[in-house]
């Protein structure tokens, strides 16, 4: 629970930045240690947000070549991504494969 206003609120919001940051460097490096064992220099990027509007915004903000999604058999937020493949694929500011 977030208070309205007030210094617990500061201190409670620099704790979800410093949280975020930990797993989105948590998450560089084991996508750095993935590709390692896979052999591939793809550049690649962490974001947070709605699924659909961030895939396309990073695609657009990093100038990718290709935008390659694909779904899951897990349900929650990741299962949700099959669903949401046309959606990013049609606005995808670059060729987009679903896999």
């Amino acid at each position: 629970m977030i208070p309205a206003s007030g210094a617990d609120t500061r201190a409670q919001l620099d704790l979800r930045e410093r949280l975020e940051s930990v797993r989105r460097k948590e998450a560089n490096e084991r996508v750095k240690e993935l590709q390692r064992v896979a052999g591939s220099h793809a550049r690649g990027s962490i974001a947070v947000g709605p699924m659909e509007n961030t895939l396309t915004e990073e695609a657009r903000r990093l100038n990718a070549d290709v935008l390659v999604i694909g779904g899951s058999p897990q349900t929650g937020a990741l299962g949700r991504l099959l669903d949401l493949s046309y959606a990013v694929i049609r606005d995808a500011p670059c060729p987009a494969l679903s896999v």
